[in-house]
């Protein structure tokens, strides 16, 4: 009796479907995660580009930043000289950070490291 159970048409049939589902579902879901795995490294690639773009504008601003206080200090000497007593440039001057302004620099800077550092 078993050998006229398995000798039937639609056991090779549920077997083949069987067979053909379980082959289109690792197909579905492992193209999924091929392609969310391709979109996580674009992602990672592009905050790595922006925080090289970000650091490299806050050098920059540095830079501009050290240009006016060495101007500044250039015009307070010849002032100097040439004048004697000091005139009042202080409104050309940058305030100088405070104390939240330099923390929240600072816990922007160990976001940014911890986030390459994931990565």
């Amino acid at each position: 009796m078993p050998d006229k159970f398995f000798d039937r048409n639609w056991w090779k049939d549920f077997v083949v479907a069987i067979l053909a589902t379980t082959v289109s579902i690792v197909l579905t879901f492992g193209t999924s995660k091929l392609i969310e795995h391709n979109n996580q490294k674009k992602e990672r690639r592009l905050t790595a580009l922006m925080v090289m773009s970000s650091i490299e504008s806050f050098a920059r601003s540095i830079d501009e930043s050290e240009e006016e206080v060495f101007a500044f200090t250039d015009a307070r000497a010849d002032v100097a000289i040439e004048e004697g007593p000091l005139p009042e440039y202080s409104h050309f001057m940058k305030p100088h950070p405070d104390k939240e302004s330099i923390d929240a620099n600072l816990d922007y800077a160990r976001q940014l490291e911890s986030l390459l550092n994931q990565n």
